[in-house]
């Protein structure tokens, strides 16, 4: 529930971070294959992009390894 919402975001914004590297790049359309394989998550990881799914998760972990 959370944790999908949270990853949804997280992919919604990669998704637009594409396009954007595309559009400064002057490729046409929003989503190509080779723009994924290249900016993968790992990508946006390496240059510090906040995940919220991650973030959840480690909260999440924390609250349940203090009781």
């Amino acid at each position: 529930s959370t944790v999908y919402a949270m990853r949804g975001i997280d992919e919604f914004t990669r998704r637009r971070l594409r396009s954007i590297i595309a559009k400064y790049n002057r490729k046409k359309g929003s989503h190509r294959m080779i723009d994924t394989r290249k900016y993968n998550k790992a990508y946006f990881t390496d240059l510090g992009f906040f995940s919220l799914e991650e973030a959840w998760k480690l909260e999440f972990q924390s609250l349940r390894s203090k009781h």
